[in-house]
């Protein structure tokens, strides 16, 4: 069962079974406690058939991947290619997503608005270099699981 934000639910195509998570009661759209579940409280979650629960976009896309599309979206575990991935997996998560949260903060005040969307300029812009760069070292394989993130 992945767990997804109820917004996301409908742009989300996947062979796996979808439950929305209400991202303001935490409830499933089962009708669970998502707390119960991922006591993080937030989304994507992935509950696996044996009861444990993935949690974290980049673990979640890297298990997927390493178990149903080996070495298609992205290159074998354990390689230098792979290791780049993560490294970009991790910067999406970290330096492009995260800061996104404070834009619809109510409270931040017009100057702290400012400073987050010229921080995420910089990062994007970054991450732009970083492609260019990637595209050098990654061998092509086609649609790849880092570019999920930024689609």
């Amino acid at each position: 069962m992945l767990f997804v934000a109820a917004h996301r639910a409908a742009r989300t195509r996947s062979a796996l079974t979808l439950d929305r998570v209400d991202p303001v009661t935490k409830r499933t759209e089962s009708g669970n406690d998502y707390l119960t579940i991922n006591p993080k409280g937030y989304v994507p979650a992935l509950e696996l058939d044996d009861g444990e629960v993935l949690t974290e976009g980049p673990a979640i896309t890297q298990y997927l991947v390493d178990r149903y599309a080996l070495g298609t979206l992205a290159p074998l575990s354990g390689t230098i290619e792979r290791a780049w991935i993560n490294s970009y997996l991790t910067y999406i998560s970290t330096e492009l997503h995260k800061p996104f949260g404070r834009l619809f903060d109510p409270a931040l005040t017009p100057d702290a608005r400012a400073s987050t969307i010229a921080y995420l300029h910089r990062r994007f812009a970054l991450a732009q270099r970083q492609t260019i760069l990637s595209a050098k070292r990654l061998p092509p394989l086609g649609p790849a699981i880092a570019d999920g993130p930024l689609a």
